[in-house]
């Protein structure tokens, strides 16, 4: 349907600031007027913000007489060519003006109107940019003929002909998208807006990382590609992460989505009007009467689920028991990976690689944020007022930065050992000055006012500060402290213990001379004590509970407790009796006779954390023996270092992991009857095209556990080698090498290539770059519809 822009507007809400549109659509075939309002307000769906609502304002149809003259006066009119006679003024798709373009082709009008000139194309038009690009525009405007005046008025409807005192209001008028003359009305533009809203896969992977994930709920992919790359839209501001002021005057941004719920029904279809820009378009499926008013919801299908799976309403969610990232365990997973998949970019980069990147973070990111939080500490070490703090997820992007700069320095390093690429090239003094630029190595310049300064709701600046810490140590800590806050594997008092280490070791960040001797030596201690104090709580509950096996205790054995992935009785580790399984449900253990397990859960619980934080912390400190070894801890603990030791490498877990959907478990026999679980590279099949993978860590289960737990363990008969970006193809394109561990090719390797968007296999560079020619040779193609085109491997 046909926008008549004469009588539709929008405008902004004085009171609430939100936009306000109004929509009149004309029906050509029937010669009506469709009113509609869009306006802003609390979405019907709990927990979702914002939604945009629908109200049919009603219909007006050309009146009896107007019909007549209308009709007179089209058998008189004269046929106009459709060729511009003045120049033409094209406006691209996101938003740039005073392009000259020359056009080509036939019917660049609605091909029904051919003979008749409309002053707005219905059909985006084919321009040839003066570089020779091609791009797709619409015209608008007046006078672009020399006999326009002859032709149309500058009134509404067909050519401009009627007036609106031309339309009588009809209250038993309904719409429906599918009655004869209806369609689809364009309510607007999702984005991009901006030339900064373009950026390329790898610049919006970056800047997802630093705002914490939530540009990515904003965000699409294109066909069109940028710089050779997959080009990403991102319609959220440069300093916050969340949608610009340009995005959020504009209805599309509110429209909430359906997700999994059956119940409610799509009415807005998106659609990528070109390469490059997707609109919003009205498909209502169930005729409404005037004044009825319903809320506007899209689907985004598969591509979105693992947004849905974060806020914890996607499938994984309501089926598996997927927890959202309300959970402390599920929160810190996804962010690891998110860490991992930086981690794994900045691995393979090459110099020019990593001062492309630079280039656009200092520009976009380094400078404004670093900038902004400068000069609102210097303010507040002058005692200046201050209008407000900035933006929460800019301290974060601001603590981000400085961990990403640690990374690229690293990287720095590994190429100057292995190839000379010019250090005294300007390009290495700009990246070296800008990695300086982004450190933040200590937060002692906002110890004086970050436990008092509220940035997010009740959250102070020390406790975010502090959060963003803990996830830098534990990521560093990963392959010693396995699945941290993961309540099957760990009990509450082990978590308590993890998290409070964790405070003492982020808040030493708060002090000037956080790495001399003597703070680290006051750390060790306050670890230490901490420890010790856990191995006590753990004895002192043992031995009330040995010695009454009272039902009173059962808060107390909360402590010791842990719980099955899928639900079920809480359990607690007890002494291993006659070889029988030694995780016991609590119900079992306050009425039987077994002893809890003292030393599992001092060794597995406590020094397991414990030990693997100090040597994290130390990693870097010339004497860290002296200060810290196993020896201690163990004297601390008053445990035996032997059985301290054989207690690390042998004893179980109380239980398997907690599961996270798609991926995939690799198993191998260490010996001994028990089997080692390692999850090794895991990809979430979403519609980012970048491989987001992380380690997890390595399990160890008993025996007696494999039969309850596991499935049959066979030999492994590969080894993952590496992982990465493969740099000879498009940015996107992830090759996993493979070495064979058994049979006549032992030791040989095998190459893997998976795609960007759906991860398709190929085993071969030679099939690559034929699945790469079928998406280029069919522009409208998918990854599953290029394969499909390729036939299978021969």
């Amino acid at each position: 349907m046909i926008v008549e822009t004469k009588l539709s507007r929008w405008t902004i809400d004085k009171n609430t600031s939100l936009p306000i549109q109004y929509i009149t659509a004309y029906d050509l075939n029937c010669e009506t007027f469709f009113e509609f309002k869009i306006e802003v307000k609390e979405s019907l769906i709990p927990n979702a913000g914002f939604g945009a609502f629908l109200t049919f304002l009603g219909g007006r149809k050309l009146s009896k007489e107007s019909k007549r003259k209308a009709k007179e006066w089209l058998q008189n009119i004269d046929i106009c060519i459709p060729e511009t006679m003045n120049s033409i003024h094209a406006i691209l798709p996101d938003g740039e003006r005073g392009v000259a373009v020359t056009l080509s082709g036939e019917k660049l009008h609605h091909e029904l109107f051919t003979d008749i000139y409309l002053p707005l194309t219905r059909m985006p038009l084919e321009a040839m940019m003066p570089n020779g690009e091609d791009v797709n525009v619409r015209l608008a405007g007046s006078s672009l003929h020399m006999d326009e005046c002859a032709t149309s008025g500058n009134g509404i409807g067909i050519l401009g002909r009627f007036q609106e005192s031309d339309f009588v209001a009809d209250d038993d008028i309904m719409f429906c998208s599918y009655f004869h003359g209806c369609g689809l009305i364009d309510i607007g533009r999702y984005g991009p807006f901006v030339k900064a809203d373009r950026k390329t896969e790898l610049q919006f992977e970056f800047k997802d990382f630093l705002f914490g994930g939530e540009p990515s709920t904003w965000m699409y992919t294109v066909d069109e590609n940028l710089c050779d790359s997959v080009q990403s839209i991102d319609i959220t501001d440069n300093l916050t992460g969340e949608p610009h002021t340009q995005a959020r005057s504009h209805i599309p941004m509110y429209v909430n989505e359906i997700g999994h719920n059956l119940s409610l029904q799509p009415s807005i279809l998106s659609f990528e009007v070109d390469d490059r820009t997707i609109h919003y378009f009205l498909h209502i499926c169930d005729p409404i009467r005037k004044d009825e008013t319903i809320e506007l919801l899209v689907d985004y299908n598969e591509e979105y689920e693992h947004i849905r799976e974060r806020k914890g309403y996607g499938k994984a969610n309501i089926v598996d028991g997927l927890k959202d990232d309300a959970n402390q365990a599920a929160r810190y997973a996804r962010r690891s990976t998110s860490r991992k998949s930086i981690e794994n970019f900045v691995l393979f980069m090459s110099f020019h690689e990593i001062n492309e990147l630079m280039k656009f973070l200092r520009i976009t990111f380094v400078e404004p944020i670093v900038g902004s939080i400068s000069e609102y500490v210097s303010l507040r070490h002058l005692g200046k007022q201050t209008s407000s703090s900035p933006p929460w997820r800019q301290w974060v992007a601001r603590i981000r930065l400085s961990w990403l700069s640690i990374l690229i320095e690293k990287r720095l390093q590994h190429l100057s050992s292995v190839s000379s690429f010019g250090k005294e090239t300007e390009n290495f003094h700009y990246v070296q000055e800008t990695l300086q630029i982004m450190k933040w190595d200590t937060f002692f310049e906002v110890a004086g006012f970050a436990s008092t300064l509220c940035i997010e709701g009740t959250m102070t600046l020390a406790d975010r500060l502090l959060l963003e810490i803990s996830e830098e140590i534990l990521q560093e800590a990963s392959c010693k402290i396995l699945n941290p806050f993961d309540d099957a594997m760990w009990c509450p008092l082990s978590i308590a213990l993890l998290q409070n280490c964790l405070k003492c070791i982020a808040a030493s960040h708060f002090c000037e001379n956080k790495n001399c001797l003597k703070a680290k030596t006051v750390m060790m201690r306050t670890l230490l004590q901490l420890a010790s104090d856990a191995s006590k709580t753990i004895r002192d509950i043992c031995g009330q509970f040995h010695s009454t096996h009272a039902q009173a205790l059962r808060s107390s054995l909360g402590l010791l407790s842990f719980h099955p992935p899928y639900g079920g009785m809480a359990s607690v580790v007890v002494e291993d009796m006659n070889n029988s399984n030694n995780l016991l449900d609590m119900e079992k253990l306050i009425y039987g006779e077994t002893k809890i397990d003292i030393d599992w859960y001092i060794v597995q619980q406590v020094i397991a954390v414990v030990h693997g934080l100090c040597l994290t912390y130390l990693k870097d400190f010339s004497i860290h023996n002296d200060l810290y070894s196993l020896s201690k801890i163990c004297s601390e603990l008053k445990m035996p270092e032997s059985i301290v030791i054989k207690l690390l490498i042998t004893r179980d877990p109380p239980a398997p992991v907690l599961r996270y959907k798609n991926r995939e478990v690799k198993n191998e026999i260490i010996g001994s009857g028990n089997v080692q679980c390692k999850i090794n590279k895991i990809q979430h099949k979403t519609n980012d095209a970048i491989c987001r993978s992380v380690n997890r860590c390595q399990i160890k289960v008993s025996s007696h556990h494999q039969k309850k737990y596991l499935p049959r363990i066979k030999e492994k008969t590969v080894n993952l080698i590496s992982c990465g970006p493969d740099t000879s193809l498009p940015i996107g394109w992830i090759v996993k090498r493979f070495k064979r561990m058994v049979g006549k090719s032992k030791g040989s390797s095998d190459s893997y290539w998976y795609s960007p968007k759906t991860r398709k296999k190929f085993r071969s560079k030679r099939r690559v770059q034929q699945f790469l020619k079928v998406l280029k040779e069919n522009k409208n193609f998918n990854e599953d519809d290029a394969m499909k085109a390729l036939g299978p491997f021969r």
